[in-house]
């Protein structure tokens, strides 16, 4: 584990800068778990059992995660809904436009759960006036109006990314390498000229090996999970005033 200070003098080839969301960009309070799970019960009473629904509905965020075909996640994680819901199979499209009545009229509810993140405005605000490009690096286990939402209710505009990783765009999810391998080809990422940040070791640390220098900011729950995880290998580990000391001192990119 090293300082940020340590990849100071190495940071004139960083020219893309792929970012965590959670807890790296914006606050979580994980409640918002309960009052979700009651909202989309109750939104998809009519296919599931409200009891069975919220275990059904971890089960195949599961699933999602153990993808390794050429279908989407949000494509696997409808499938799954549709066979286990009273519809079956041929109701998948049924299934997809509840979802989207769910993300327009139950998602502004959980808004208060989501907040922004100490210093993180002020580290896009640099990266975008030196030049540097910005990738959403999130687990993509959310449709893209989802995670949008989440960023705006932590004060981040989603168009300050060239590229954000969602259920609907990769058939991958951390910490799986080929997770970053798909973000490396989809967003034209060149690995030696690109930085991770994120605060979950076990999640953003595979980037590494990739070949994307990585940094884990420093928190109570990330310290807690490095001293858990005994990461082998060497990593970054600061805070985001570290990281835009950083930025300034990375030249304007050209183009």
């Amino acid at each position: 584990m090293l300082s940020i200070q340590h990849l100071a003098k190495d940071s004139g080839r960083i020219d893309t800068i792929l970012f965590d969301l959670d807890d790296t960009l914006i606050k979580v309070n994980e409640l918002f778990r309960i009052p979700l799970a009651i909202y989309t019960s109750l939104r998809f009473r009519n296919y599931f059992s409200p009891l069975m629904f919220p275990r059904i509905f971890l089960e195949a965020v599961e699933e999602i995660k153990r993808n390794k075909g050429e279908d989407t996640n949000f494509s696997v994680f409808t499938e799954y809904l549709a066979l286990h819901s009273s519809l079956g199979e041929s109701g998948k499209q049924e299934l997809i436009e509840v979802i989207q009545a769910s993300q327009r009229e139950d998602l502004p509810k959980i808004a208060r759960y989501f907040s922004p993140y100490p210093g993180a405005s002020r580290s896009l605000e640099l990266a975008k006036e030196k030049k540097i490009r910005l990738v959403l690096a999130t687990n993509p286990v959310f449709p893209l109006e989802v995670v949008e939402f989440r960023m705006r209710c932590g004060g981040i505009d989603p168009h300050l990314f060239e590229f954000i990783s969602h259920s609907q765009n990769m058939s991958r999810c951390k910490p799986d390498p080929e997770y970053y391998a798909e973000v490396i080809k989809k967003a034209s990422v060149d690995p030696s000229h690109a930085l991770m940040i994120g605060n979950d070791p076990r999640n953003d640390l595979p980037a590494r090996e990739l070949g994307i220098r990585t940094l884990i900011l420093n928190s109570r729950l990330s310290r807690l999970r490095i001293w858990r995880l005994k990461p082998r290998g060497s990593f970054y580990f600061g805070t985001h005033e570290g990281l835009q000391a950083l930025i300034e001192g990375i030249p304007v990119q050209e183009g």
